[in-house]
């Protein structure tokens, strides 16, 4: 993957499998502008069924190379930046699974990496430093497909602050 930097391109990884573009920063640079980052996945990540679990890398500008944040047990589908009430921000991510076609999703600080993730889950609101969870059932999951209306079995309302204050996770490598 390469990036446009300064007028130059710049290779920052190779074997990529998908990139997102991230405000990381709600201040702005010399020129007004956000601070961006880049997010990408690479298929090093935490094992999952048939192997198929990615990592997720961020890049910023400043940086030589892309620094590991997570290692999951399942592909990645998208990134997304979450701001927090403090103003600091958290990293969305949305996975997948191969066998069950379920979501999973997980939080990251972009400093020291991820701070939890919900299985067979999925993003169901969202407000102002906060979001929603909800859960479902294996079941559901063909349903959604079938662009039904699927009630999660049960939600939670997860503070973005609050989370940022938990301790780094590491998913061990599984087979």
């Amino acid at each position: 993957m390469s990036v446009a930097q300064d007028g130059h391109k710049a290779t920052i990884a190779r074997g990529v499998d998908g990139f997102w573009p991230v405000p990381i920063e709600e201040r702005q640079d010399a020129d007004h502008r956000t601070a961006y980052a880049v997010t990408y996945a690479k298929a090093d990540g935490a094992g999952g069924y048939e192997n198929e679990g990615q990592s997720l890398y961020l890049w910023a500008p400043g940086y030589r190379e892309g620094r590991k944040l997570v290692a999951e047990y399942f592909q990645i589908q998208r990134v997304e930046s979450l701001a927090a009430r403090s103003g600091r921000t958290v990293l969305l991510i949305v996975m997948k699974d191969g066998g069950l076609g379920a979501t999973h999703v997980a939080f990251a600080d972009p400093e020291r990496g991820e701070l939890f993730r919900a299985d067979g889950a999925d993003i169901v609101q969202r407000d102002e430093g906060s979001v929603r969870i909800g859960w479902f059932r294996d079941e559901d999951w063909e349903r959604f497909e079938q662009d039904a209306a699927v009630h999660p079995v049960r939600t939670e309302r997860l503070d973005l602050d609050a989370m940022l204050r938990r301790p780094a996770m590491h998913n061990p490598r599984q087979p």
